[in-house]
Order: structure tokens, then sequence, then C-alpha cells
């Protein structure tokens, strides 16, 4: 499935409805600093995850109207359009209010689906999908990191010390759930491998113990 537009329209700096083609190849985006590049890429998280990480915890994230451009009178949205091999899928994520966006999907002919099938293409893209009431539905961490590797990620992995990059790259390649599972799989192993070997320590004190037992009564046996 290919990405092939992108709009969006009163999110952030883009007041009216403006919609980036993407070509089958490559697409770049160029202009000077502050004249929305950045800004895409941010609607383009905003509709997978239903948040823009880069701004969470700093000031700007906790505006309450961080998202819509200051001249809008509607609510802020964003939307993909793919290509698939037998049709094409439109995800549309609009806020409805400060606190609750939704999340629909659509077909080539821009009939939006029902909640049924709507969750069936979502989960076709990423089976670990969920949905809440309300930022509807997201995508998960892993498939957002996999498929949106934006700077501040990037930045953080080129000047990370080189003993935590392992750690740092794990999520941009969508493996730290499998690389957390393997570190706990690990710790486990090592639990039930010390309480095996206690458990042999303990058998073998038994066992020394009872042969001490068996050699006490057999001699008693023969002294009578």
């Amino acid at each position: 499935m290919k990405l092939t537009e992108i709009t969006v329209n009163r999110f952030r700096g883009y007041l009216d409805k403006t919609t980036i083609p993407i070509g089958p190849h490559l697409t770049v985006l160029f202009g000077p600093n502050g004249y929305g590049k950045s800004t895409i890429i941010d609607g383009v998280e905003w509709l997978l995850s239903s948040k823009i990480s880069r701004y969470v915890g700093y000031e700007e994230g906790r505006r309450e109207d961080y998202l819509k451009h200051v001249d809008a009178q509607g609510e802020p949205l964003v939307e993909l359009k793919f290509n698939g091999t037998d049709r094409q899928i439109l995800l549309r994520r609009e806020r409805i209010s400060t606190e609750k966006t939704k999340l629909s999907v659509g077909d080539g002919d821009n009939k939006w689906l029902d909640s049924d099938l709507a969750r069936s293409v979502l989960s076709n893209l990423d089976s670990n999908v969920s949905f809440d009431q309300l930022k509807s539905y997201t995508f998960s961490e892993p498939f957002v990191s996999v498929h949106l590797l934006g700077q501040e990620t990037l930045r953080g992995f080129v000047e990370s010390d080189p003993r935590d990059r392992l750690d740092r790259l794990a999520p941009i390649i969508g493996v730290h759930k499998f690389t957390e599972l393997t570190e706990s799989l690990i710790g486990t192993s090592r639990l039930l491998s010390a309480r095996s070997d206690e458990s042999g320590r303990q058998l073998s004190a038994n066992k020394k113990e009872l042969d001490a037992l068996e050699h006490k009564k057999a001699s008693e046996q023969e002294t009578y």
C-alpha cells in the first residue's frame, strides 16, 4: 500500500486546505525554516497516533489549541490517501473538541465505512490498532515508529552514547517490544537457573543425609 496524498486543513500553520502529492519513489519538502515542512510530518503523526510526540511535555504541547490555526473557524483535520493493490483508502482524523478526536476510514468512492469495516481495514494495516473513546482509533507505537522517522528521533540516536544506541535503535525499527521480551525471558531463565541450582544443592544435601541415616541403620543392624 502506497501513500499518495497528505492533506492538512486548519492544522497548525495551515489555515486553508493544503494537499501534498506523494510521488511513487521520493518526495522532498523544501523551504526555509518556519514554512511548515515539519507541520506536514506532525500531521501524519497526529493522524496515526492522536498526538505529536515532539511537543509532549513542552509548553506548546500544553496549549489548549496548539493544533488549531489561530484564525481557523472550524476544527483541524488531516487526511492520508493510500493506493492499495485493489482499492484506495482514505484516513481522516478530525478534532471534535480539545479533548476528543475521530478517525474515519473511507474507500475510493469517498464513502465512509462503518465501525466494523473500518476496524477491519485498520487491523490489516496494524494488527495492534486500538480504540479509545476520546482518541478514536490509534495505531500502535511500533507501527508509528517504523513508518514515521522524525528528526528528533534521529538526533536522539546520533547524539546518544554509543553504548545506549541499541536501546535508541530498537523503537526506531520497531523491535523494542521484542527486546523487552528477550530481556524478560533472560531474567526469568536466570531466576529458574538459580532456583534449579538451589534445588540441586538441597537434593544433594538430602541425599547425603539419607545415605548417612542408611549407613547408621546398617551399622546398628550389624551390631545386633
